[in-house]
């Protein structure tokens, strides 16, 4: 049993101080369901409707899912394809966090595959294959090897079948897998079969059964092998061991309820019998063939019963039965055109369907959405003035002691100037400077908290170089104290505020000023635009930030040199925040010592 149900099972068992009796039973029984659905079909079908009711009592939908995926295997092996496809889809529902649970997935999509491939929708099942392969599981890749192979065979591209089925074989022997060897050595003898090399396919029937024989049960491909083992021996004329073959398939598919494969060994033991010139036993089992064949709708097969009859009595001049036959058959095509008719306008119908159901799902919760985001924004906006209040008054409550604190320091300074000794001076000094500093801060940290973009009627077509010429006015002392030399290129006009591309370039080229120890320092301005986004670039020859440093230097009260450089390290996340109100990005190319550039973009 997969540990995936094992220990689910158990976890809802230890949750409870006496675990249920039920629950324990139906542990046990999902446990032999899957132990035994390969190997003695009949007796794991018995135990799974045992055990399906019990786990839609208990409500556990991790046992429901084994369970319905082991009926649709089942179903699929009698021909009941339309009934596994039903399970699947029952299985797939059950699964709670369908994304998280990739082996459960990876199982329903390969038995999908194999419902779909043996409905001839080869497109589909390729598609679930596909999906199959998606969720990465190494332990179900023999079973996709095996299911690309079964499909490039259906296609009649046997080479290509060929290397697939080698490399599932291979995987397969790799892992000790001996269920798999067994199919895979089914499935190159059938190639060799198509490729009329018949010993070949006789030793991979033989390799294949040999390891049926060291296994208890697997009837279901121990039926197959004989059907194939069969069909050789009868390529090569060896009728006796055909027919015991044959025989064989006969008491495997009664006992086991295999109606396909009996309809299938009842045709071919008939064709056998027809090769032989046995005319009565030819009819006995054709008849019997056609029979299994009608009761359970195998199309394909009645086909062909009833086209070997109708040859049979018109080698016989017996017209009158042969044309009954034709009839017959003519009937049974007619019938499957037509129903391939109506199951395409079904499929369209409910193609249809769904797509409109899915598009008034999708409008209402496009609706929901809508109505949401209203709500969302109100609860923003009703925050962010809040945030605004909260900011003001704190900076006030703060700032209002912090000048009390400087003016009376400086009181003190005043009064018992003649009193203080040089280190007193030097003690009201650092208060002096140290609450300064305090009251910078919180100014910065206030316009922080407080920065919005503007509503977009309020905002006005604003000349970048204009901006930074303003910048240039303002930094002028700093400029002329250093030697700064500026370089400015075309700079574009652009909705945005004056004051947020101010704030912008004012902290760069301050930082470019200010951590600059050249000897004749260079700040260069430029900017290009791309689409609708404008890319500006502050460069400078300054001191440079080494890597390591790079991505914290837009966070609040990052200060990379706090010793050697005053600042308050709101500057650059005040930057970050601006270039984020306009779905921009900000960013830098810099080493330690080689000078730095810093971009931003800002959405016109």
């Amino acid at each position: 049993m997969s540990s995936k149900v094992s220990d689910h099972i158990i976890k809802q068992s230890d949750d409870k101080a006496n675990p249920d009796p039920g629950l324990l039973r139906l542990k046990r029984l999902v446990e032999q369901v899957i132990e035994l659905h390969r190997s003695h079909p009949g007796k794991a079908m018995k135990l799974a409707r045992e055990a399906f009711p019990l786990a839609n009592r208990l409500g556990d939908k991790r046992g429901k899912f084994e369970l319905l995926l082991c009926f649709a295997r089942m179903e699929a092996r009698k021909g009941r394809l339309e009934i596994a496809e039903t399970n699947l889809s029952e299985a797939l529902a059950q699964l709670p966090g369908r994304r998280a649970d990739k082996d459960s997935l990876c199982r329903i999509y390969l038995a999908m595959g194999a419902v779909y491939y043996l409905q001839q929708k080869h497109q589909l099942a390729l598609e679930y294959y596909s999906q199959a392969l998606a969720c990465n599981v190494d332990k179900y890749k023999v079973d996709l090897y095996l299911n690309i192979a079964n499909l490039y065979f259906t296609n009649s591209n046997f080479h290509k079948s060929l290397q697939y089925q080698r490399r599932a074989l291979r995987l397969a022997q790799a892992q000790g897998n001996s269920e798999k060897q067994i199919f895979c050595l089914s499935n190159i003898g059938a190639i060799y079969v198509k490729t009329d090399q018949d010993l070949r396919a006789l030793n991979s029937f033989q390799e294949a059964l040999a390891i049926i024989n060291t296994l208890d049960g697997y009837d279901y491909t121990r039926c197959n092998c004989a059907l194939n083992l069969g069909a050789v021996h009868g390529r090569l004329a060896q009728w006796e061991e055909a027919e015991r073959q044959y025989k064989e398939a006969i008491r495997v598919a009664r006992q086991n309820q295999f109606h396909q494969e009996l309809a299938k060994a009842y045709q071919y033991l008939g064709e056998l019998k027809a090769s032989t010139d046995d005319a009565s036993s030819f009819l006995y089992y054709l008849y019997r063939s056609r029979k299994l064949a009608k009761d359970n709708n195998f199309e394909a097969i009645l086909i062909d019963v009833l086209r070997h009859l109708q040859q049979h009595f018109e080698k016989q001049q017996d017209f009158k039965q042969a044309y009954a036959y034709l009839k017959e058959m003519a009937e049974v095509q007619a019938s499957i055109e037509h129903n391939k008719q109506q199951k395409a306008l079904s499929q369209l119908l409910d193609s249809k369907d769904k797509e409109i159901s899915i598009l008034e799902r999708q409008r209402d919760q496009i609706e929901e959405q809508r109505l949401k985001l209203e709500r969302n924004n109100r609860e923003l906006e009703k925050s962010n003035r809040e945030l605004e209040q909260y900011a003001y008054v704190v900076a006030h409550d703060l700032k209002e002691p912090l000048r009390n604190i400087s003016s009376f320091t400086s009181l003190i300074e005043r009064r018992y100037a003649g009193q203080l000794d040089e280190t007193a001076r030097e003690y009201m000094s650092f208060v002096v400077r140290n609450a300064g500093r305090m009251n910078t801060l919180l100014t910065e940290l206030l316009r922080y908290t407080t920065l919005r973009r503007l509503p977009e009627d309020k905002v006005r077509e604003t000349a970048a170089e204009e901006v930074v010429q303003q910048v240039v006015r303002d930094l002028q002392g700093k400029i002329k104290e250093s030697g700064a030399v500026l370089f400015l290129g075309d700079l574009p006009s652009m909705s945005v505020s004056f004051d947020h591309l101010y704030q912008l370039f004012f902290s760069l080229i301050d930082n470019a000023l200010q951590f600059n120890k050249s000897e004749k320092p260079e700040v260069h301005i430029s900017a290009r635009r791309d689409g609708d986004k404008v890319e500006f670039s502050v460069r400078d020859n300054g001191i440079g930030i080494a890597k390591a440093y790079q991505g914290k230097i837009f966070q609040l009260f990052q200060r990379l040199d706090r010793d050697r450089y005053s600042g308050t390290g709101i500057g650059l996340a005040l930057c970050h925040k601006i270039v984020q109100l306009y779905d921009g990005e900000i960013w830098l190319d810099s080493e330690a010592g080689n000078g730095s550039t810093f971009y931003f973009t800002l959405k016109d």
